[in-house]
């Protein structure tokens, strides 16, 4: 065991702090021994802070990872509700790391008693601070002689290697997971599905009336050709990619509530109603997420109406009716007076949207151009 100057040796293999002279330590002596514990306390609860902070992101990151993974099935994606799970996790996955390295101004002053090596001065020197005999104030006076602020700070600040790592490590989790599993962004394409629909539907009508099947008002036919023009243009511009999504709404919102004034307008002819009630489906089909049920899903939801594919198929926009409507006449078409009797459509509160999976949400929106621009 090494020896001082005077024989005496440390437990630790150094000098004995008794054996230093104050006049040794660099720095200027601090004022107290209490004020020493509080700073570097007060340090390495910041520094704990941070640890927690950190760990935290990592958790959150994990969790953002998860829902992605969630979200490349049919489940639609709620973005809101994700950040706030993602935060939340990382809360308390930060909030167990600082309770379970909680500590105390105790704790500090142990520490530094037995890593500066006091072998106990300190903590003697602490409890009897602010006494008047004369040992005490000896003692107080070699152990802040020895004892300096830089050096308790490097005594106890932790490493922060592993807080540090786990952001990394959780960001690279999250970026592998994004690259790998792929999650479409649906709702453009699905906005140009319901733009060309519409189109569909209206442009048949309109040929129709040209043919003098239909004999439409001259007021209600330009209307017609007006929507049919708009919910083209509004399918182009979303099929291109260069057109803002809250506006393709808003502007489809519109042209229902146009089509609805027309339903009304043109109640006398329930076949005309009807080819609009399919318009509006594609509309209705629009607002209702897929993979989702709804309850009173608009007009297409309550009468059984919705998107209309080729001429002879309809059906509400949760489940087809794919038969061919019956003639008029006939039990199942018309009343014995010819008028319309209802069909059997869907009840309320049965599942809405559209019947194919999300990602055909392209596909079809092509065939309907496709299907539009044959008509043109």
């Amino acid at each position: 065991m090494p020896a001082t100057s005077n024989g005496a040796t440390s437990a630790f293999g150094s000098p004995s702090w008794r054996e230093r002279d104050p006049r040794r330590a660099p720095g200027t002596p601090p004022a107290s021994v209490a004020g020493v514990v509080e700073r570097t306390f007060l340090a390495l609860f910041a520094a704990r802070a941070l640890e927690a902070c950190l760990i935290g992101v990592g958790a959150g990151f994990c969790v953002l990872a998860a829902r992605l993974i969630d979200a490349a099935s049919d489940a639609p994606q709620h973005e809101a509700a994700t950040w706030v799970v993602a935060t939340l996790g990382g809360c308390f996955a930060g909030g167990a790391w600082l309770v379970a390295k909680r500590i105390s101004r105790r704790d500090v002053a142990r520490a530094l008693d037995r890593r500066l090596r006091f072998h106990g001065a300190l903590l003697t020197a602490l409890d009897t601070e602010g006494g008047g005999a004369p040992m005490e104030r000896l003692l107080r006076t070699r152990v802040l002689g020895r004892l300096r602020q830089r050096e308790a700070m490097r005594a106890l600040f932790p490493p922060l290697f592993l807080p540090i790592a786990a952001p990394l490590l959780g960001f690279a989790l999250f970026a592998l997971v994004r690259e790998s599993v792929h999650v479409p962004d649906t709702s453009g394409a699905r906005i140009a599905a319901a733009g060309g629909g519409v189109a569909l539907v209206l442009d048949g009508i309109l040929a129709r009336d040209e043919a003098g099947e239909e004999g439409l008002d001259p007021r209600a036919a330009r209307a017609l050709d007006e929507i049919v023009r708009r919910a083209r243009d509004v399918g182009r511009r979303f099929e291109a990619g260069v057109a803002d999504e809250a506006e393709g709404r808003a502007e489809l919102a519109e042209l229902k509530e146009r089509l609805e004034a027309l339903t009304r307008q043109v109640a006398a002819d329930p076949g005309l109603r009807d080819e609009l009630d399919r318009a509006a489906g594609w509309l209705d089909a629009l607002e209702t997420e897929p993979g989702r049920s709804g309850g009173a899903g608009g007009k297409a939801a309550t009468t059984g109406a919705g998107p209309s594919g080729p001429k002879g198929f309809s059906g509400a926009p949760g489940m087809p009716a794919m038969t061919r409507p019956a003639p008029r006449g006939t039990m199942a078409g018309t009343d014995a007076d010819g008028s319309h009797a209802p069909t059997g459509g869907t009840e309320t509160g049965t599942a809405s949207g559209t019947f194919w999976p999300r990602e055909y949400d392209g596909v079809i929106s092509a065939w309907l151009r496709a299907l539009s621009e044959e008509r043109e």
